[in-house]
């Protein structure tokens, strides 16, 4: 969630598991459409690499 602080455009966030609050902002950002987010599960960046602009950063 760094690169996301730092203004880094196009970023995947990856919520650490069992790190409340990283799960919460990771909520927070995807409901808002701020920027993408998945889970270390259902990691799929090729999903994400030919969509720019997808969210607002």
């Amino acid at each position: 969630m760094d690169l996301y602080c730092l203004g880094k455009q196009q970023v995947i966030l990856i919520p650490t598991p069992g790190q409340t609050e990283q799960e919460y902002l990771g909520r927070y950002v995807k409901e808002n459409k701020i920027a993408v987010v998945q889970t270390q599960d259902n990691l799929n960046v090729e999903k994400y690499r030919t969509a720019p602009n997808l969210y607002r950063i």
